[in-house]
Parts: structure tokens; C-alpha cells; sequence
């Protein structure tokens, strides 16, 4: 199992988009979030003039209700899970901070979907090509990095990613850690190969979901309905590999962070809650004043025990399984 889930403790403070190029580029990448994300989506659709401003438009307000109303919940988690590390953790208290940790992404999802809709409808097929030809090129560079043909070279490769990620997070990897490492990705119930399967059954569906979207030319709220169970498919609330094999390796995966984490010295935990603590810090930097200045935006320390849970967030807590978003490292 890869470090980089978001089962970790430490995974799922990326919060997905908001963590551009690590957190020295949070502000900036924050800031310049709607360029930066219709030079992406641009790069793999090629808009045309049209669509451009229409894409343009759409991410520049969702991108003003996003600061506005959603980075506050993002800093409070964050001084949670800073709270958790700083003690010894269970691999259930891990688990339910992730899943809190998700659910806080969902309404920048339901936000998206209606302009998303209003844009997949007018996709044409060349475009649709453009998908997939990038799609190609990305999957064969992935296999590449994380599919040798050598079973060793295969798990001394993701034992490796694992290590710098721990190195990341936690400033260094005791011999301790990196044992605990090789016994988890030996034992993980998914390995990297089933992995790059799912991917490319859910990508599938994806493609053949939009080519259909666009065919048919069904109303918005049709074409929204659609792509929501397309994003349930990605995010794991519907998996591809079965439910039972869904949760067995979120199982297996908090079991293994807990065991990493409860073996980190001092100077570690101190590591992670500076690298959290700076997170906190320059998420609040790019909120509008008048929620950075407010008593909701940021959860005090020693506010609530470890495993409390703010009501901003709590509210939006979902019973549901983790999406397998990282490639497992295990090979078997």
C-alpha cells in the first residue's frame, strides 16, 4: 500500500487540489487555481474560443465561492489531524479523520457538476480524441514507473516512493519504519498491477460516459446526474474492485500508517506538526479577510480533545469508503 493514500494521516491534508507543488507553493498556486486549471483541462480537451471563456468563466466562480465559504473547514481539519499526530494514533481514529477529511471535498464536487455538465455537452469528437490520446500517454508512463517486469526491482522501487514520502512528512525513516514498510507492502490485500487494472475500467466508463453525454444531447440535469455516478465510481463510493476488496485495503492501510506513526520519535512528530502547522498557515493567507479574522476560521489549539470533530466539519461526515486515488506500491 502507498504512503501517498489517502488513509494516511498524512495523505489526505493534501486536500486534493489545494496542494499544487507542496506547501512553500500553496498561496500562489491558490491564488492562480482558475489559470492553472484551465491550462490543464485546455491541454487535455483544447477548448475552442467558446468553450475557453465558458470554462474561464465557470472556474473563476467556483473558484470565489470556494475560497469564500469552504478553506476554513480545511484549516480546521488540518490542526485536527496536527493534534492526532501528536500523540499515538489508532488506525480507526485515522480512518474516521480521513473519511471527515473526504467528505469536506464533496460540496467543491456538487458545485462543479452543473457547469461541468453544460461543458462535456459540447465535446466533439476530435476533442473526446484528445482525451484519450492523453490519457494513453500518461497510462504508459505510469506502467513504466510502476510496473518493471522485475518482481524485485518492482517492490525495491515502491518501497523507495515510500520511504521519501516518509522522509517528507516526517523529516527521516528509522529502520524501524522502513521494516514496518516492507512488511506492509508485502502483506497489502491490493497490489500495483490490479491497481493500474481499475484505473483503466474506471477511465473506460469515464470516456464512455462523455462520448454518450455528447451523442445524445440529454438536459443539463440528466447530463449532471450522469457525471455524478461517474465521480462515485473515481471516488471510491462505488468501486471497481468490489466492496469487501475496497475495504479490506482501507483496512489494511490505516493499520499500516498507525503502526508507522506510533513508532515515530519526538523529533518526528514535531517534523509533521510543522509541516501540517504551515499548511494551517497558508491556507488562511489566501481566505478572504473577513473569514480569516472570524472565530470559525481555524480551530484554536487545545481546542476539543484529539478526536473531536468541529461542527462545520462533522456536519459533512459520510460513512463511505476511500477512493484508491494513488497507486498502490505493493507487487506480488
Amino acid at each position: 500500500m502507498d504512503l501517498g493514500l489517502r488513509r494516511s494521516i498524512i495523505g489526505v491534508t493534501l486536500l486534493a487540489f489545494l496542494i499544487l507543488a507542496g506547501c512553500s507553493a500553496l498561496q500562489l498556486g491558490y491564488r492562480q487555481a482558475p489559470n492553472l486549471a484551465h491550462w490543464w483541462l485546455d491541454g487535455y480537451v483544447d477548448f475552442d474560443e467558446t468553450q475557453s471563456q465558458r470554462v474561464r468563466q465557470a472556474l473563476g466562480e467556483w473558484h470565489g465561492w470556494h475560497r469564500q465559504t469552504q478553506l476554513a473547514s480545511y484549516t480546521d481539519h488540518l490542526a485536527l489531524g496536527r493534534r492526532l499526530a501528536a500523540g499515538e494514533v489508532s488506525a480507526e481514529q485515522l480512518c474516521a479523520w480521513n473519511d471527515t477529511a473526504r467528505a469536506l471535498l464533496q460540496p467543491a464536487i456538487e458545485r462543479a457538476l452543473p457547469a461541468a455538465a453544460g461543458v462535456v455537452l459540447t465535446l466533439t469528437p476530435q476533442q473526446l480524441g484528445n482525451i484519450e490520446a492523453h490519457y494513453r500517454k500518461r497510462t504508459q508512463k505510469l506502467r513504466g514507473e510502476l510496473l518493471p517486469a522485475d518482481g524485485d526491482a518492482r517492490f525495491r522501487a515502491a518501497l523507495k516512493r515510500n520511504v521519501d514520502r516518509m522522509d517528507d512528512f516526517y523529516g527521516s525513516t528509522t529502520a524501524e519504519q522502513r521494516r514496518l514498510l516492507e512488511d506492509g507492502l508485502r502483506q497489502s490485500p491490493v497490489d500495483t498491477a490490479t491497481w493500474m487494472d481499475q484505473r483503466d475500467r474506471r477511465h473506460r466508463e469515464m470516456m464512455d460516459t462523455l462520448a454518450e453525454l455528447a451523442r445524445e444531447q440529454p438536459d443539463v440535469a440528466q447530463a449532471q446526474l450522469r457525471l455524478r455516478q461517474v465521480v462515485e465510481r473515481f471516488n471510491g463510493r462505488a468501486p471497481v474492485g468490489g466492496r469487501a476488496q475496497s475495504e479490506a485495503y482501507a483496512k489494511a492501510t490505516c493499520e499500516l500508517m498507525a503502526r508507522l506513526h506510533n513508532a515515530s520519535t519526538p523529533a518526528q512528530r514535531q517534523h509533521l506538526a510543522r509541516k501540517l502547522r504551515t499548511w494551517e498557515d497558508d491556507l488562511r493567507a489566501v481566505m478572504p479577510q473577513s473569514v480569516a479574522g472570524s472565530p470559525s476560521g481555524g480551530v484554536a489549539d487545545g481546542a476539543g480533545g484529539a478526536g473531536a470533530v468541529s461542527p462545520r466539519a462533522s456536519s459533512r461526515v459520510t460513512a463511505q469508503a476511500l477512493p484508491d486515488s494513488a497507486a498502490p506500491a505493493t507487487a506480488r
